[in-house]
């Protein structure tokens, strides 16, 4: 048997369905793209359209939804595509 490998996790506040509101759960770190950053989410805010995410008020939302927008944190990891004239690793961004 092969041994176990740790995949890296994180929390994330998603949506599952219309009515559900939002649930904290453990979801595995995806693999960063060429052009990706790595952002560790200090704060999150909520604005008009989650609420109305949360509520089912658009019809052409597909569920499960996670928030992705709205942060701010620390930079954790970058890949080689990315130009940090602006940012560095461990620098405070906001989204």
């Amino acid at each position: 048997m092969a041994p176990a490998v740790a995949v890296a996790t994180m929390e994330a506040a998603q949506i599952a369905m219309s009515d559900s509101g939002f649930e904290i759960v453990e979801r595995g770190i995806t693999k960063l793209g060429a052009v990706d950053i790595q952002i560790k989410v200090h704060m999150c805010g909520v604005c008009h359209s989650d609420t109305l995410t949360v509520e089912g008020s658009w019809s052409e939302i597909q569920y499960l939804r996670a928030q992705r927008y709205e942060i701010a944190g620390i930079i954790d990891a970058a890949e080689a595509g990315v130009s940090m004239k602006t940012m560095r690793v461990a620098g405070v961004i906001a989204v």
